[in-house]
Order: C-alpha cells, then structure tokens, then sequence
C-alpha cells in the first residue's frame, strides 16, 4: 500500500454579504433573456482546450481507500442550533440526519464523502474516452432533498469529454436533475469556477429540474438558503475516471487509462477549492490489473 500526508471565502464587505444572502431565497438569478439556466455558448474553457491525447494502452482498476489521520472534530448536530428550533420545517428536518457530512469516518478510520480521480499529467493533454458502449458511467444523476439535507453530500459528474475532431468539449448525454423529494420547499442555490456561474433554482414540494453542469477546475458547492445549514458538493469532469469514497472510506474507478502516465488526485471538503495529488503512487496504471493505493487526509 502506498502512503501520503496529507474555503471558505470571507465576504469582502457587509454589503456584499447582504447581496447575497438575500438574493438567495427572494429571487431566481436571471440570464439576460431571462431564464435561470446555464447556457451552452463560449466557455472559458474553450480558450485552454487541450490538444495532446494521453496514449494509453489499455485500462485498469484503480482501487483504494481514503482514511482520516489524527482525531478529527465531532460532527454538529445542526437540530442544536437556534435557525433550526426556529425554522417552520424543523419537525420535517427532525426526520432526517441532522448532522454534518464534512467528517464521515467509518470502522479503522475510513473516511467518507472524498473525490478521487485519475487526471493528465499536462494541462494540455485529455483522455480519448472509449465509446459509448462500453462506458461505465450513469445516464443521469440527481442530488435530492428528502428532508433538510442534500443527498448525496458529494458526487461526480461527467458532462462532457473533448473531441479532438471538434476541437472542443462535446457534451456526453449524462442528465443532472435537482429534487425536492421533500413536503414542503427548498431551494437549490450552486456554482463553482468561471463556467458554472451562481444560479438559484425554487423547487416546491415533490419537484425536480434537469439543469445543465459543465466540467470545472473546482468544486461546485450547493446550498439551500432556506435552511441555510445544507450543503453538498461537486466534481464534474471531462471524463468518468473518478470515485466518491464509501462510508468505509473504499473507493472504485474502473476501466481507468493504463500504460501512460497520470496523476492520481483527491479532494475533501476541508480542502477549500484545492484538491491534492497523491505523490507516491506510481506514474502509471497496470493495464488488467487491481492498482491498489492508500490515501491519508489530516483532520482539521
């Protein structure tokens, strides 16, 4: 087994603070015709496309397990605090978990809720993703709001991948829809980097949206400004090589590009905007092969 050791932005002003919290709950955001979805169009993307295929040749699993070094703080109990007990929903919250997902540590240390993935080596370069009919991603995921938490806390998207023919991101098919599986509101407040601008969706009870994700470089964070203890998070990619850790802490990425070299990254939630690169694992995949690695995250 292979070790390692291993955002919250300050609002600049009250005013900014205030702008944005009360546009979260009071109003839609708006594109200029109108609509509150993220439109295709020129992505920023589109400027720092890459142009080299990584050449691997052939695949393999790439599995492991994230654990938790060092003690990490005691989840809150959100149904302690005074918004709760004041909140018109909180016998509806009460049905839930009402605890924070940021440290979910499992049996011998296994730590829940982190992103691993297999990335280029160079930011010029993509994986050629094989056709569709042997892809080994799902056709559409969904976040829900069963109660007053997001679930799942975190998950992977993959939107799109770059055709080279193109010379662009083409998008996938994978739909992203949005739930409220609850009885009564909520609402879904998201965005991450450059082209997955803020946008806030209402959802009344029982509703759900399809709306559109784009790759990025960052996670995108998802909040509901109604009951303002919820969040979740996002990775989307240009490709399918990525995992969400297990309760256990285990994780599984299968058909991962072998015979090439890579890099192995991770991300947690108290890593900010700043995922982690796994330094000891080795610069290459086996192809046929179970490539085991074993990643330690510092408690905070």
């Amino acid at each position: 087994m292979l070790r390692i050791r291993v955002f919250t932005a300050l609002l600049a002003t009250p005013a900014l603070a205030f702008l944005v919290l009360t546009s979260g709950c009071s109003k839609e955001d708006k594109n200029k015709d109108g609509s509150n979805e993220n439109k295709e169009g020129t992505s920023t993307q589109q400027t720092k496309l890459p142009k080299t295929e990584v050449p691997s040749t052939g695949t393999g699993t790439l599995t492991g397990v994230v654990l938790v070094e060092g003690t990490p703080p005691p989840p809150e109990d959100y149904s302690a605090r005074e918004d709760w007990k004041k909140n018109s929903d909180k016998d509806e919250c009460n049905k839930g978990d009402t605890k924070s997902f940021t440290w979910r540590v499992g049996p011998g240390g296994g730590l829940g809720n982190v992103v691993v993935w297999v990335a280029p080596p160079a930011s010029n370069q993509y994986f050629k993703v094989p056709a569709a009919d042997k892809r080994n991603w799902p056709e559409e995921v969904a976040i829900d709001q069963p109660h007053c938490a997001f679930e799942p806390h975190v998950l992977v998207l993959y939107p799109s991948h770059f055709d080279l023919k193109a010379n662009k991101q083409v998008p996938t098919g994978q739909k992203f829809k949005i739930k409220n599986s609850a009885p009564m509101a909520h609402n879904t407040n998201y965005g991450g980097g450059p082209d997955n601008p803020s946008i806030n969706h209402k959802l009344a009870p029982k509703e759900e949206k399809e709306v559109l994700i784009r790759k990025d470089t960052k996670p995108i964070e998802f909040k509901c400004n109604i009951h303002p203890w919820m969040n979740a998070h996002a990775w989307a990619f240009d490709h399918p090589y990525a995992a969400v850790t297990d309760e256990k802490g285990n994780f599984t990425i299968k058909d991962a590009p072998a015979g090439a070299d890579v890099n192995i990254m991770y991300w947690h939630e108290s890593f900010g905007n700043s995922p982690k690169k796994l330094e000891t694992a080795p610069k290459q995949i086996k192809a046929n092969e179970d490539n085991k690695v074993e990643i330690k995250v510092p408690a905070k």
